[in-house]
């Protein structure tokens, strides 16, 4: 029994020593993908690495090239998680503070294609801007029933784990096929068991990264949404709305989900009517409008605690829209993908 108490402290004195070496060689450097690899070469166990990952700052390397060879190198899916979990609060953190006051309308920012998208809220006496966020993409063959049962999706998990990112979805759509996707994913696409040429109708999910908006506001904010100038977009076609979002365990942020071809994101016709069989949580709210593209907006009562969003939906449901607009953020897909997200404690 003694032996057995002995050989257990040695070992776990060995642990610990393993783990301040790797720590001590990177001195006050973040940890990096090769740091995380070194630990589990070492033989630490995920729940010590992840804790490591936590007490320290990082420079993470997590999109869909960066997992896969984490993937390969043998690191458990537990660490993995720890590390997309620490680059979604930086990230987050990041936004936050790249918000600054201003004031409304002229806090709408000019996008590169010379329209204004934007959204600022009175904040402690002044008027700030929220952060523009783009929503990204994943399939699963599950129906759309709700965004509650799509968090719990492990086809809808597994691929934004791998990070179904907007450089992949623009590699997919221009010309890459279904096979190029499936790569990208590095074999853990959702729909893995689906031949391209059978094009079945599958599930669309939007989401967000991080599990909570990286601002804070009171529970009846108002809003003033500006989204002039954009080529393509008619600002008759569009209102502002406040939905509810519904966060998943590995620390994304269900934004709404439809249903489309599997082939849809090549597709540049105008066909595909998003928002007709469309899941969201939408808030009641009450509008007044100040002019073409220009409108207020605030919760008809006061919101409970949780994450939300002001995005931009069509006044008509079955409006249509080219799956390469979605696909690569642009005219109406730009408007349809951004979010401009903040939570109400």
């Amino acid at each position: 029994m003694l032996n057995r108490k002995v050989s257990l402290l040695l070992l776990i004195l060995s642990l610990s020593w393993a783990t301040t070496a790797v720590l001590a060689q990177q001195g006050q450097q973040p940890l990096t993908n090769a740091d995380v690899v070194k630990m589990v070469k070492s033989g630490l166990p995920a729940s010590v690495i992840s804790n490591a990952i936590q007490a320290n700052d990082t420079d993470f390397d997590v999109s869909a090239n960066g997992l896969i060879a984490l993937q390969k190198a043998g690191v458990p899916q537990a660490v993995m998680d720890a590390m997309i979990s620490a680059s979604s609060k930086k990230r987050s953190g990041a936004a936050a503070a790249s918000s600054a006051p201003a004031a409304a309308p002229a806090a709408a920012a000019t996008l590169p294609n010379g329209g204004q998208l934007a959204v600022t809220v009175a904040q402690g006496g002044k008027s700030v801007a929220l952060p523009l966020q783009k929503t990204q993409l994943a399939q699963t063959k599950s129906k759309a029933s709700s965004l509650g049962a799509l968090a719990t999706d492990s086809a809808v998990n597994q691929a934004f784990q791998v990070g179904v990112n907007e450089a992949a979805w623009q590699a997919w759509s221009h010309g890459g096929g279904y096979g190029t996707y499936s790569g990208v994913t590095a074999g853990a696409s959702v729909m893995s068991g689906i031949m391209g040429h059978r094009k079945p109708t599958v599930t669309y999910v939007w989401a967000l990264p991080g599990p909570s908006a990286g601002n804070a506001l009171e529970n009846s904010p108002n809003f003033d949404v500006t989204f002039t100038g954009i080529p393509g977009i008619n600002e008759e076609e569009y209102e502002p709305a406040i939905v509810k979002l519904t966060p998943t365990s590995n620390n994304w942020r269900l934004v709404g989900a439809s249903q489309g071809k599997a082939d849809t994101m090549q597709d540049s016709s105008a066909n595909w009517e998003v928002y007709s069989s469309y899941v969201e949580e939408k808030v009641p709210v009450r509008a007044s409008k100040l002019g073409s593209g220009h409108v207020q907006i605030s919760p008809a009562s006061p919101l409970a605690a949780g994450q939300y969003g002001v995005v931009l939906r069509p006044r008509n449901k079955s409006k249509r829209f080219a799956g390469t607009d979605v696909a690569n953020n642009q005219g109406e897909g730009l408007i349809f993908n951004s979010v401009f997200s903040f939570a109400v404690k």
